[in-house]
């Protein structure tokens, strides 16, 4: 095994929290993208990237996306904000 310095890398905590940061950064886009792409409709932006619409919900709300599904539906002419 190759003798290396403990000081040669970042601990292992900062590196995954890292990876967990540009992941939830690069999940928040493609939520935004589909949303944008199917005019704020929570049931078919959920159907496109394949998962429940609560699931989805889940991670709108986690990303603060609720107003933003809202918003794009009503620029599309499709009612006004609903509830979720």
């Amino acid at each position: 095994p190759k003798n290396r310095s403990p000081k040669s890398r970042a601990p292992k905590s900062d590196r995954t929290d890292v990876l967990a940061q540009e992941l939830r950064k690069r999940e928040r886009e493609v939520i935004e993208t589909y949303l944008g792409k199917h005019a704020g409709h929570v049931g078919d932006t959920a159907s496109a990237l394949g998962i429940t619409r609560r699931a989805l919900e889940r991670k709108m709300a986690a990303h603060g996306l609720r107003e933003d599904a809202a918003a794009a539906r009503v620029k599309a002419g499709i009612g006004g904000p609903r509830t979720f």
